[in-house]
């Protein structure tokens, strides 16, 4: 039989079908090699992925829950710790359903996975105990019965876990071995198989290349043109000559062009494009190139050292890059960075995990910038770290930005604390003044007792020395002593009582108070021949700083007796008003002079500000009785004129009695 008689279908389907069959059988033993290294890989994926990931997950957690339990040490505050406790609780579970994994799938001894689990469910009572302890505030107690009871039991529990993953590892490793001595087999084998394919089909193309060479050689150099991104030889004349073919090669080209369709479907738009593959590498380049201009960007060895920077890196930091490359990258790092942080970097990266952060770098003229830097492993195909990404975004500004923020922050915390020292010096300068006027409102109040004791001590000696002695009258009169000294040393306890110091809050009727402030400036009221009118809608209680709001109702009374006098008004009266509304009092104080007038009325609160200078006023007064009632009593000061004169008026907050 002549070879060359055969019509190329033939001749096709004969070579093909030889393919065929080798390729079939070839198949046959891939698939069966294949799926032997699939159960291998099913095992390393059950044992080396899963049940060493659980094992670290599990280490994870026991040290997030150690953490947790040290930080409730440092916070204190309950609402911390009942936090704390609540993800301790979540870990737990995650533990448990580790172990549940690690029990399933664990190659080795399930008992060594029992007795890990066994130790670590013994360490729960003792970590129960030391939060009940933190607690209660027994810190000490917690450090101690942790460190006694716990320490060793967790060292345990850790090298026990880290045996687990030793062993999960090293059965990992001998599956990875055995993987690879059945890849290098099957490779070895696909290897021959191929060979002998590669040599049949060049037998065969040898054979037929004549009958086929010219639409072939149209096939190569479309691919080649192809290949070099040139799509218009789709459209050539040899081409539309092969398309429009009835015969075989027709055929071949017509289900060659419809799969090199389906190659070249992600490209369609660069096909109706007409843009070559050349075009679009150089819009990759470009790409790059304003990538390198305008992004920090550098990279580094495993050893730290630098291999590329950006141009963007160097315009930020004034170095070329001739100056930076091959030195380590601490070189740039900004003398201010402590090495803790420095660590943490190569911990974090050196694990294959990314960090992200804030570093402060040097230029080369000495001053600095600021980056949030992005610092990821480069990991090849293998799995194997051959180098570190570290992609910046420069945050110098925002960095000064937060500088000038915490430095204002500090003035304005300066500066209030100012104030507050200068409130308590005006307080105690307020209370000296007031110290003062009680003074001569005793002294005043001791004149006509310590008079009326003079006369009573003369009588009785002008008695004695006339020799007119009477039991009676004598008892009679030394009982009047004694009244009016009674009378004396009440003034001076209501004068200490008065100005002790006020830290406690305390419960009374609001009645009480301004009866207690009463018989201080009562009498000198009375003497002056000024009238005082207490009206009482109901007798509420208040829970404050009683001595202080003494203070303030003695002060508003004596301003009020000095307009009075001042002005010399005639029936001058003083009504003190007390009303209650919802759950607050009023106690109003008005008088009959007439009023503040109007275009000093809104800075008689201010300090300093005084309408009395020329009698020694000191303008702390109302500014000083405003702050106590507002400030230390939770209330509000009041002020407004009325057809009489000036009312002030104290609201404060009315004391329940279930509020104990």
């Amino acid at each position: 039989m002549n070879f060359y008689k055969i019509t190329v279908g033939k001749r096709l389907g004969l070579a093909f079908s030889l393919i065929t069959i080798i390729t079939l059988f070839l198949g046959i033993f891939v698939i069966v090699e294949f799926k032997k290294g699939s159960r291998i890989t099913k095992d390393m994926f059950n044992h080396s992925y899963i049940v060493s990931n659980s094992i670290k997950d599990i280490h994870a957690d026991m040290m997030t829950i150690h953490t947790a339990v040290l930080s409730m040490m440092i916070n204190k505050e309950s609402v911390f710790i009942d936090g704390q406790i609540r993800k301790i609780d979540l870990y737990d579970i995650d533990i448990k359903k580790h172990f549940g994994i690690i029990l399933d799938r664990y190659l080795g001894p399930k008992a060594d996975v029992k007795k890990v689990y066994n130790i670590y469910k013994s360490t729960i009572p003792i970590r129960t105990n030391v939060i009940s302890m933190i607690k209660a505030g027994k810190l000490e107690e917690a450090k101690i019965f942790m460190k006694t009871n716990g320490h060793e039991l967790l060292q345990s529990l850790h090298e026990e876990i880290h045996i687990l993953g030793i062993y999960s590892d090293n059965k990992a490793s001998d599956f990875f071995n055995i993987a690879q001595e059945n890849e290098k087999n099957t490779i070895n084998l696909l290897a021959i198989a191929l060979i002998f394919v590669v040599l049949f089909s060049s037998t065969i193309a040898v054979t037929i290349i004549n009958s086929i060479v010219n639409p072939l050689n149209i096939l190569i150099s479309m691919s080649e043109k192809i290949n070099k991104g040139d799509f218009s030889v789709l459209n050539t004349e040899d081409t539309l000559n092969l398309k429009n073919r009835q015969d075989q090669l027709g055929q071949l080209y017509n289900s060659f062009h419809t799969l090199l369709n389906y190659l070249l479907l992600p490209y369609d738009n660069i096909i109706k494009s007409n843009r070559s593959l050349v075009e679009i590498t150089d819009e990759v380049r470009r790409l790059l190139d304003s990538f390198d201009k305008n992004i920090i960007a550098s990279k580094m060895d495993t050893q730290g050292n630098i291999i590329y920077v950006s141009k963007a890196f160097q315009n930020v930091s004034k170095y070329t890059a001739e100056e930076l490359l091959e030195k380590k990258h601490t070189f740039i790092y900004h003398p201010d960075m402590p090495r803790s942080i420095f660590l943490e970097i190569w911990k974090t990266i050196e694990s294959g995990k990314t960090w992200t952060g804030e570093i402060k770098n040097r230029k080369k003229d000495g001053s600095f910038f600021w980056v949030n830097a992005n610092i990821s492993p480069d990991i090849d195909k293998n799995g194997v770290i051959i180098g570190y990404n570290i992609i910046n975004e420069e945050i110098t500004v925002k960095k000064a930005f937060e500088e000038l923020s915490s430095t204002l922050e500090n003035k304005v915390v300066l500066e209030i604390e100012k104030n507050n020292e200068k409130t308590g010096y005006m307080l105690q300068q307020s209370r000296l003044a007031q110290m003062g006027e009680m003074i001569s409102m005793i002294a005043h109040q001791w004149r006509q007792p310590l008079s009326s004791i003079s006369a009573i001590a003369g009588t009785l000696t002008l008695d004695l020395m006339m020799d007119n002695y009477n039991n009676r009258f004598f008892k009679d009169r030394l009982e009047a002593i004694s009244e009016l000294s009674q009378h004396l040393s009440a003034t001076i306890d209501d004068f200490r009582t008065f100005f002790k110091d006020d830290k406690k809050e305390e419960i009374s009727e609001v009645q009480n108070i301004i009866n207690e402030s009463i018989s201080i400036i009562g009498q000198t009221l009375k003497n002056k021949n000024i009238d005082l009118i207490i009206n009482y809608e109901d007798k509420p209680k208040i829970k404050s700083h009683l001595n202080e709001i003494k203070q303030v109702l003695l002060n508003l009374m004596k301003n009020s007796e000095d307009i009075l006098l001042e002005k010399k008004i005639e029936e001058a009266k003083i009504w003190i008003n007390i009303h209650t509304k919802d759950s607050e009092v009023s106690i109003n104080i008005e008088d009959n002079a007439g009023g503040i007038p109007e275009d000093i009325i809104d800075k008689v609160f201010d300090p300093y500000f005084s309408t009395k200078k020329e009698k020694d006023g000191t303008g702390l007064g109302l500014y000083m009785s405003k702050t106590i009632i507002q400030e230390h009593c939770k209330g509000k000061l009041l002020l407004k004129n009325t057809s009489n004169g000036a009312s002030f008026t104290i609201v404060l907050p009315i004391f329940s009695d279930g509020e104990e």
